[in-house]
């Protein structure tokens, strides 16, 4: 019998899962370089209406060390920010905001208490 199972977060499995003879063999893959980063963002972004600033080859440069699920959430972010501001095409500002929210979450309004 053969069971393949993945994960993103192997420091939160049950230590059960882990014991001798469950999965005996463990197979890393590292994020993609530069050019498999282009791959990927060629791959999402040719399913997203997009202006030229956004290209496969300037995303790349912005997301070393991304995986292609975190890419693919930043190409669907972007989308969203950018109807958000009544566009109908994503442009590179979008592609970097979308980062930023990615990154450091979403912006909200300042607290009574913050604005003194």
């Amino acid at each position: 019998m053969l069971t393949v199972a993945a994960t993103n977060l192997p420091d939160v499995l049950d230590p059960a899962l882990l014991r001798p003879g469950r999965f005996d063999r463990q197979l890393w893959v590292d994020s993609p370089d530069y050019d498999g980063r282009v791959d990927v963002f060629q791959y999402y972004l040719q399913k997203v209406k997009r202006d030229d600033s956004l290209t496969p080859e300037r995303a790349a440069l912005d997301t070393i060390g991304y995986s292609p699920a975190q890419i693919k959430h930043i190409v669907n972010e972007s989308v969203v920010i950018a109807h958000q501001r009544g566009a109908q095409v994503a442009s590179y500002e979008d592609f970097r905001a979308a980062m930023e929210t990615y990154e450091w979450g979403l912006k909200r309004a300042a607290s009574l208490h913050e604005r003194g």
